[in-house]
């Protein structure tokens, strides 16, 4: 999900990326369970580790803020948060209410041209079998799902949209691949029906059940306090 893109292999990293970098490999350690919830996130250590500058720095753990991972205090620094199942939980109910909401729209306002494409991604995405394509596809299906729902505001919101899980989505997590072709296989049939409702509620559903596989993922590894 905008959330699932693969973080790409690049060297130098361009200015523009360095504060997102950042994000991600702090993200990376969390994921790795080398970071715990109540560490205390230095931000001189995080750039020599990294080789960066404490601007971007800055720039990734108030990035990391803005999603609830972090906390940061005037007086006390920044904090890594505790991982809790409901906000993880909470945190996939709401990718799955925006995408659904982005859906809807598409699906009533997409003309035939635009539907078509959403449908052959879904159906793409509901056949293909190795991990890197199926990320692909996804990104290319929400992104054009978000901007066929029409509206400025929607397409903001979207770009806030960061997910839990650095790289590849369906590597990380065991049996999201299987849950996501299963359920677009569906969405393909309700787009292709302009079926609002069916759409909707397969959205949600294949997104809270992404959290529940980011949940068992986390909680086998020990990362739940």
């Amino acid at each position: 999900m905008s959330a699932m893109a693969t973080e790409p292999e690049i060297a130098p990293i361009p200015r523009s990326t360095v504060g997102q970098q950042v994000a991600d490999s702090i993200r990376r350690l969390v994921w790795e369970g080398a970071l715990r919830g109540g560490a205390r996130l230095n931000q001189e250590a995080l750039a020599a580790r990294l080789g960066v500058s404490r601007i971007p720095v800055r720039d990734g753990l108030m990035a990391l803020e803005r999603e609830g991972l972090v906390q940061m205090s005037p007086h006390r620094g920044a904090y890594l948060n505790h991982l809790d199942e409901e906000a993880t939980r909470d945190h996939y109910a709401l990718f799955g209410m925006i995408y659904a909401f982005a859906l809807e729209r598409a699906t009533q306002r997409a003309d035939d041209e635009s539907l078509e494409r959403l449908v052959a991604l879904a159906e793409k995405a509901g056949r293909v079998r190795d991990h890197e394509t199926l990320q692909a596809t996804m990104t290319e299906f929400w992104r054009i799902a978000v901007h066929e729902g029409g509206s400025p505001r929607l397409r903001a919101v979207s770009r806030t949209l960061v997910g839990m899980v650095p790289g590849n989505f369906f590597d990380e997590v065991a049996g999201a691949a299987t849950v996501t072709r299963r359920e677009m296989k569906k969405l393909a049939v309700f787009l292709g029906r302009r079926d609002v409702a069916q759409v909707a509620v397969a959205c949600r559903a294949m997104l809270e059940e992404h959290g529940d596989l980011v949940v068992a993922v986390l909680r086998k590894r020990g990362l739940y306090e």
